[in-house]
């Protein structure tokens, strides 16, 4: 939601959160289902298994990571500064960010099918909601939770 051919207008930003995955599994009534995600929605779905351990017998996640930024006890994130820098260019000019972040994610050649799904994903992205889930993905820090997750999980890096 928020992306592609969505309705931006609909984008809840309190709705779009590890609790929606949990009322999504009770809702549905899934019982025992393997989760793949990637990025934060795969820390995401660890989030939603510590409070719903039932619902999940797998958690397969991709390049996912607890935490995003360096901090005194967490190496192996973005400096502080660097968040800072990319958060003030998507303020300043969000389609000029769009267009050279996406061959740094993806990196892939500009002419491949993958970078050009990804840039009109972007693209198509109204700004507030880009700014909303950067700003929430680069501040979260789940690793108090790691320990309760019961679920095997599988981490492909």
């Amino acid at each position: 939601m928020g992306a592609g051919p969505t309705n931006p207008e609909y984008y809840d930003f309190e709705r779009y959160s590890s609790s929606r995955v949990m009322h999504l599994t009770y809702w549905l009534s899934w019982r025992s289902c393997k989760l793949l995600r990637a990025f934060l929605l795969a820390s995401i779905g660890a989030v939603a298994s510590s409070y719903r351990p039932r619902f999940f017998s797998k958690i397969i996640m991709l390049s996912a990571s607890p935490r995003y930024l360096k901090d005194e006890d967490y190496f192996g994130g973005f400096e502080h500064e660097d968040f800072d820098q990319l958060f003030d260019a998507m303020i300043e000019n969000y389609h000029s960010w769009c267009y050279g972040f996406a061959p740094l994610w993806i990196g892939a050649d500009m002419d491949s099918l993958v970078m050009q799904e990804f840039s009109r994903t972007l693209f198509s992205m109204r700004s507030d909601i880009a700014l909303n889930q950067m700003n929430t993905t680069f501040h979260s820090d789940l690793r108090p939770i790691l320990g309760l997750v019961s679920a095997p999980c599988h981490i492909i890096q």
